[in-house]
């Protein structure tokens, strides 16, 4: 569970709204409540959600217009579709806009709500992660990348001082110079016979 995650609840059925911030906030949860999508559009504007629950049939505004704008706010809220006037072809619709999942009223078991949203905050989370480990990941390969260049300038340099026509103690300089910067250390020495 994540502790203080903000969830906003959109319902025109003030017992379901009310029901719902209560178990929400025995979680743990900082909630908003909305009673219709004028409300909805508000508390959006004013801050980030990580869990949107939005009832489709609202007074004013269909649900899918909330989750619309939810996603173009805040592109890794999780928005959780709870209705009891759902159809087939509006679920689809719902997911291919990206809602998280789809909940049918009356909901027999609360908990039901409760696992929906933990599920989507641990995927949250695990994205997340991901994303750090693609950044270190990304960086570790910038920096095997420059290693790998300043090796192969530092060959190339040995290779011209071998093949050009220097004295035995300029090509001893050139090693030992291609040798300090190729290796990590702070000095180094060469035997030449």
């Amino acid at each position: 569970m994540t502790v203080g995650a903000r969830i906003l609840i959109v319902d025109d059925e003030e017992s379901i709204r009310r029901l719902l911030g209560r178990l929400c906030e025995q979680e743990g949860y900082s909630v908003v409540l909305a009673e219709d999508g004028a409300s909805a559009f508000e508390a959006l504007n004013q801050t980030s959600f990580e869990i949107c629950i939005i009832d489709l049939h609202l007074p004013d505004t269909h649900g899918l217009r909330i989750l619309r704008q939810a996603k173009k706010l805040y592109p890794d809220c999780a928005v959780i579709i709870l209705t009891g006037h759902g159809d087939l072809q509006t679920a689809l619709e719902a997911l291919r806009l990206g809602a998280y999942d789809y909940l049918q009223k009356p909901l027999r078991d609360l908990q039901l709500i409760l696992i929906s949203i933990s599920r989507a905050l641990e995927r949250q989370k695990l994205a997340r992660q991901n994303e750090v480990l693609v950044d270190e990941l990304q960086n570790a390969n910038r920096e095997l990348d420059m290693r790998r260049r300043q090796q192969i300038q530092y060959i190339h340099h040995i290779g011209q001082a071998l093949a050009g026509a220097l004295q035995p103690h300029d090509v001893a300089r050139v090693l030992v110079q291609a040798m300090l910067g190729s290796i990590p250390c702070d000095a180094a020495g060469v035997l030449t016979l």
